[in-house]
């Protein structure tokens, strides 16, 4: 699962009743058990299934608390740029999603660490852009999209440079 967390291990449910009573926060609660399977799909109580943390560099969209739902988490510190996609216990695909870019048979690298240029979450979607600043002038904007209702995820990238040029991709 994301991250690597063992939410079957033996003291993950200690840690998290630990936490609980740290922050008294009844919505967590609510997650956490719909989260289990342990209590019926109203998500009225429950916090957002969605968050993000910009200077934490981490994103983690779901479209519900349920055990079933669809998973999307990012982490971006620094210059990198991970994922994990995920539907119930399956994982679809994990791993560095960095592109390699060629410009003008040049090879461009990444030069800084990743900005968030939009979050937007609703009832019917979770998306965030992030961009970083690559070699010779030129950036890469990422776009992640989980959609809710209609159950896909979108991803898309858009290399924007100085000049008109050859790029492989």
């Amino acid at each position: 699962t994301a991250f690597q967390v063992d939410a079957d291990g033996p003291y993950f449910d200690d840690m998290l009743k630990a936490a609980f009573k740290l922050t008294k926060d009844d919505s967590d609660k609510a997650a956490f058990r719909m989260l289990r399977g342990k209590r019926k799909s109203t998500q009225d109580d429950v916090p957002s299934p969605t968050e993000r943390s910009e200077w934490a560099k981490v994103a983690t969209m779901r479209t519900s608390w349920l055990p079933n739902a669809a998973r999307l988490a990012l982490t971006f510190p620094r210059n990198s740029l991970n994922w994990e996609l995920s539907v119930g216990r399956e994982v679809v695909s994990s791993g560095s999603c960095v592109p390699r870019i060629v410009v003008n048979e040049q090879p461009v690298t990444i030069q800084s660490d990743w900005d968030v240029l939009c979050w937007e979450s609703d009832n019917d979607m979770d998306y965030i852009e992030l961009e970083c600043q690559l070699s010779h002038g030129w950036r890469l904007q990422r776009q992640y999209l989980l959609a809710r209702e209609d159950l896909f995820a979108y991803v898309a990238d858009a290399a924007l440079g100085p000049e008109v040029a050859n790029i492989q991709y």
